[in-house]
């Protein structure tokens, strides 16, 4: 069963009790896999990493210099044939925040060795709620696949023999790798669809079986708790991949990535676009407003009834006199503030920022177009202006400014969006765009590094060597000039 939105409900299927799942359904967001793939079918694989979040540290110059010609040319081959999106989405997810897809920290997942030296890897964050979450392509040691001791999250994922994870040249065997047969994949009909229970093997169909079919004996019988030691003398128990799970469980195969949609509905016809669902605006919630039901919904720059900017100015003068609001002005105020939403509407903007923090621009954009407050706040008394190291910013600032954004708004701890955009990862670019945009720069900072000017924590980075291979800054130099900028005599904004 799935929600008008597309986002599966958990349920007990007909024929088999699914095992439980998550689904990281805005990890990869749909315009992210078209940029992505766009940039690859083009033959620019460092566009389509850059497309899909997916930071390039190695260069194959250097590597033909130090490990010969050979390995060189295997590793441009491999380059040409990465789907970076992809990689994001098999990529291991946190167990600490599952719901939410965040990219499991300290991970190292190695995709292939080139030849004789290192191997070519994708690297996870450094911290567990790094922002924003960028994988890194590198080539490196065997020191690297070492476990950090005693972590409880990270590790070493071997993919050289998972190339249909990542390899345009192998996508195809993922049905066979997940216990398929040519035409469709186990549980499922060829178009996608779950399979009736009825359709199920009852007895062992014997060797000569079709792939699917057998798998589908081994699932059934390895969750009988009589047949588990049967399951596993015959091969099994089969753990059902994830995405699979998800498609059991209500999601339409149209919202899976489409290279893996095209190996568990290889007979589904494509009549539409196909990918994680867009952001949608929310349907109008119906509240009473003085005796009268109203529908509150986007409109003019705010979640508001059909109230006139007077009503609206009126409301506001009320509540500076003391005054409370109620009806559709509270509404209004609580979409802002992130409290006292219907569980309708907070449902649908923790949605909105989930996606940002995922890095859907096209989330932002769509949010404003259709008339949304750009002063709401999320989980953690941020806004949209804070996340804008998430997101495209220099496609996101300039509507957000016009729609009337704080470029100085301060979140609970006191950070504000120039600070964070120094804080994490250190984004120049977006320093720049803000400083034009007016940001103050004299005092920024929060709570727990305390407050300054920004040439202060400009300096402290420059300064700092927390991680040698992953430091803050990889370019000093465009902060070096940031800093003689801000220190000039005339002290004025860069």
């Amino acid at each position: 069963m799935t929600g008008s939105r597309g986002v599966p409900s958990r349920r007990r299927l007909a024929h088999e009790e699914v095992p439980e799942w998550r689904f990281p359904l805005y990890s990869v967001p749909r315009a992210m896999i078209g940029h992505a793939t766009g940039r690859r079918l083009a033959g620019d694989w460092r566009g389509a990493c850059a497309a899909a979040g997916v930071e390039v540290r190695l260069d194959p110059d250097r590597a033909r210099a130090d490990h010969g010609g050979e390995f060189a040319d295997a590793l441009l081959d491999d380059l040409h044939h990465l789907v970076p999106d992809l990689v994001r989405w098999h990529f291991p997810r946190s167990h600490f925040s599952p719901d939410r897809g965040a990219l499991r920290s300290l991970s190292v997942v190695t995709l292939s060795r080139p030849g004789a030296g290192p191997r070519l890897a994708v690297l996870g964050p450094d911290w567990p709620q790094e922002e924003p979450p960028y994988l890194v392509l590198d080539l490196i040691g065997e020191e690297r696949t070492v476990p950090v001791p005693g972590a409880s999250f990270g590790g070493h994922h071997p993919w050289e023999d998972r190339r249909h994870l990542w390899d345009s040249r192998r996508v195809h065997e993922t049905r066979g790798r997940w216990g398929g047969s040519a035409g469709r994949a186990p549980l499922l009909e060829p178009d996608g669809t779950p399979r009736a229970a009825e359709d199920l093997p009852a007895a062992d169909p014997g060797p000569g079986a079709d792939p699917a079919t057998r798998t589908e004996w081994l699932h059934v019988l390895g969750r009988k708790p009589e047949g588990r030691a049967a399951a596993i003398a015959a091969g099994g128990p089969w753990r059902v991949p994830r995405d699979l799970a998800a498609v059991l469980a209500g999601m339409s195969p149209d919202h899976l990535h489409p290279l893996v949609r095209a190996a568990l509905a290889p007979a589904r016809p494509v009549d539409g676009p196909v990918g994680p669902p867009p952001w949608e605006p929310p349907p109008p919630v119906r509240v009473d407003c003085g005796g009268r039901e109203h529908g509150v919904a986007l409109r003019g720059g705010r979640m508001s009834g059909p109230h006139t900017e007077q009503e609206h100015l009126r409301e506001r003068s009320l509540r500076a006199l003391g005054g409370g609001e109620g009806g559709c002005f509270a509404v209004s105020e609580a979409w802002r503030l992130r409290r006292g939403l219907p569980p309708e509407l907070e449902a649908h903007r923790a949605e909105l920022f989930e996606r940002v923090r995922h890095g859907d621009t096209e989330t932002v954009l769509r949010y404003l177009a259709a008339g949304g407050d750009p002063h709401v706040r999320g989980e953690e008394g941020e806004t949209l202006m804070h996340r804008l190291l998430l997101v495209d910013h220099a496609v996101v600032l300039p509507p957000l400014l016009a729609a009337g954004a704080d470029v100085d708004a301060v979140a609970p701890g006191g950070a504000t969006p120039l600070y964070l955009a120094v804080l994490y990862r250190g984004d120049i670019a977006l320093v720049r765009a803000l400083l034009a945009a007016g940001a103050r720069h004299e005092r920024i900072g929060d709570r727990r590094n305390g407050f300054g000017p920004l040439a202060d924590f400009v300096r402290e980075r420059l300064a700092a060597a927390w991680h040698p291979e992953r430091s803050t800054f990889r370019d000093a130099g465009p902060w070096t000039d940031l800093l003689r900028d801000l220190e000039e005599p005339s002290g004025g904004a860069p």
